[in-house]
């Protein structure tokens, strides 16, 4: 077999660092597209199987006065307004209630939701009952709440359905 000259590496160092960059942005690429990928089913998919997994918490009665803290679009609003046999109402929702033809109802509270948004409220919420998702602080939430002597049970967490993986309590007031 003949032998092939060796005309050597060119640039070795300038090949070093090319390699050295460029592979380690191409496995953060991968990870930034499969995350992005993952929350992209989540927002158009997960989020409803996620909204019903946490309104099946509530032993709704009908008649529940509740808010959605962080209501965002009115997913779990409206999710809980379809609940009651009086709707709920919030400014930032309008057209998704009157689309989905739920009314309003002023005053307190008996149940608060809350997805992806109550690690950046600083004070706990005070109700009879909270169905709480997170992912992050919910070991805190619970603990502040725990300490106000709500009962805490434990879900999840959810890694198949959700992104990024979230946790959920429910805490409920004591009788």
């Amino acid at each position: 077999m003949p032998k092939r000259p060796d005309y050597g590496i060119d640039a070795p160092g300038v090949l070093i660092i090319l390699l050295s960059i460029g592979v380690p942005v191409m496995i953060a690429a991968g990870i930034f597209l499969l995350e992005g990928v993952l929350m992209f089913i989540y927002v158009k998919w997960g989020k409803f199987r996620h909204r019903d997994r946490m309104l099946a918490q509530v032993p709704w009665t009908g008649g529940e006065r509740v808010l959605d803290v962080g209501t965002g679009r009115g997913l779990l609003l409206i999710g809980a307004a379809k609940r009651l046999t009086t709707g709920n109402a919030a400014e930032r929702t309008r057209a998704n209630i009157q689309m989905e033809d739920v009314g309003g109802k002023d005053g307190s509270f008996d149940v608060v939701l809350s997805n992806l948004c109550i690690h950046n409220i600083p004070k706990q919420p005070g109700c009879g009952m909270a169905v709480i998702s997170d992912y992050k602080l919910t070991k805190k939430y619970a603990a502040l709440l725990a300490g106000e002597e709500f009962a805490i049970e434990w879900r999840g967490p959810f890694w198949r359905d959700t992104f990024p993986p979230l946790k959920m309590f429910v805490a409920r007031k004591p009788s």
